[in-house]
């Protein structure tokens, strides 16, 4: 079930920064139990990661993003702490749309540059784990005085038609490797949606 923004706000009250425009309680399996199936009689065997990001799953991929073999996260940081001016002196002042947000880590440097700049920013954060995204959101907001968070807390294909009704420019980060994880024919249909 969908759940609109108006049902959610008296859950979060002391955040009148942050809203859910979307914040679902559907469990993903429910629905999909035969791709899942389907996946694991494949070989290689493959699931999608949309079922393992709960609280727990996320705190689990934090956790190995933390370890020495995991470079992907420092690299992309790295990156972003070294470019952010550079990435909003050609993009400008827009929204910033994150797909896979999870707990924002990568994006608070651009935020940050937002913040020195003066600015407000606009951050639509997409994540199914809405318990994690709550709390990230919560504690960005806390530090960045001028971020209105409005959550999107769906799948992609849920959170991202709501989004096509803005005219306004947006910047989208799909940062990591989620991409890697689609076959071509998913990343083609997942393209298609922005």
């Amino acid at each position: 079930m969908i759940i609109p923004l108006g049902l959610e706000k008296d859950h979060l009250p002391q955040l009148p920064r942050i809203e859910f425009l979307v914040r679902s309680t559907e469990d993903p399996l429910e629905r999909d139990g035969q791709n899942v199936i389907a996946g694991l009689s494949e070989r290689p065997k493959r699931i999608s990661p949309v079922y393992v990001y709960d609280k727990r799953g996320t705190g689990l991929f934090e956790r190995q993003c933390d370890t020495p073999e995991y470079y992907l996260r420092r690299a992309e940081a790295g990156l972003l702490e070294s470019h952010a001016a550079d990435v909003l002196d050609i993009c400008g002042f827009i929204p910033i749309v994150e797909l896979g947000a999870g707990t924002a880590r990568k994006t608070r440097c651009l935020l940050a540059e937002f913040q020195k700049r003066g600015r407000r920013c606009d951050y639509y954060p997409i994540d199914i784990d809405t318990e994690t995204l709550l709390d990230a959101m919560a504690e960005l907001a806390e530090k960045f005085p001028r971020l209105f968070v409005h959550c999107l807390g769906a799948t992609y294909e849920r959170a991202l038609p709501l989004l096509s009704r803005c005219s306004q420019n947006r910047l989208f980060l799909f940062l990591g490797s989620s991409l890697g994880n689609m076959r071509l024919e998913e990343l083609d249909s997942f393209l298609t949606l922005l």
